[in-house]
């Protein structure tokens, strides 16, 4: 069930997402009816005891048997809490406020099997902080290293990109994240960064938008810059 679309405006609890799991239903059902069993299998035992007389044989049969209906029961018992609880974690419910924005949210999951780690929606809340998270190549993220080694403290490092759906407008931000590792993405290796929105030239906030981007890493000469990629394949090989 999909209690939450596109667009919904949600608060931190809210119910959005209830999976339905066939084997753990099953699984519930039948430890329910095995507890059922343990406990009339207990109570029989208990009646039997209760205003009889009984050899010492016939009580030690009854409260050997006492005791195995108490530990099945304690088992069963312990075994549908596990079980519930995995069943309630079926109900996905939303870890903050905010505004769902993945689209049509109903038609992609219902009747959809899902495995652990999937994503099942997108929530954003429009009214904090924008970033853009930028993905570097890495043959360019030494400039970037080697440019904020430069900087004096508390000197922004400035960016300047165009979002796909606006190209002819340039807007302005700040660096305020480069990654420590490398890693692969589209089939290249690439270095993660996050990039602050400058507040006072915001460009229309659509999240998820296409961004292409330029870093200042400051002046170098002509020649470097027009014939970087062949000078550093040159350089490659030479060494190598």
């Amino acid at each position: 069930e999909v209690h939450a679309d596109q667009g919904s405006r949600i608060k931190q609890g809210d119910l959005l997402i209830t999976l339905d799991n066939l084997d753990l239903s099953a699984r519930l059902r039948e430890l329910t009816g095995q507890l059922v069993q343990y406990r009339e299998r207990q109570r029989s035992i208990e009646a039997r005891r209760s205003g009889v007389r009984l050899t010492e044989r016939e009580q030690l049969e009854i409260q050997s048997g006492l005791v195995e209906a108490a530990s099945a029961i304690e088992h069963t018992d312990r075994q549908i809490k596990l079980l519930q609880e995995r069943i309630d974690r079926l109900r996905i419910v939303a870890p903050a406020d905010g505004v769902v924005t993945s689209w049509n949210v109903a038609q992609t999951l219902l009747n959809r099997t899902v495995i652990a780690g999937d994503a099942l929606m997108q929530q954003i809340e429009p009214a904090d902080p924008w970033n853009i998270e930028l993905k570097i190549p890495e043959d360019r993220a030494g400039y970037i290293v080697r440019h904020l080694s430069e900087l004096a403290e508390g000197e922004p490092f400035r960016v300047e990109f165009v979002l796909a759906t606006e190209p002819e407008h340039r807007y302005t931000g700040f660096l305020v994240s480069l990654s420590e590792r490398t890693e692969l993405s589209s089939d290249i290796h690439v270095v993660r960064a996050v990039v602050a929105l400058d507040p006072d030239n915001l460009p229309p906030l659509r999240d998820g938008a296409a961004v292409k981007a330029r870093l200042n890493c400051g002046k170098s000469r002509a020649g470097f810059v027009w014939f970087r990629e062949l000078i550093e394949v040159i350089q490659t090989y030479w060494w190598y």
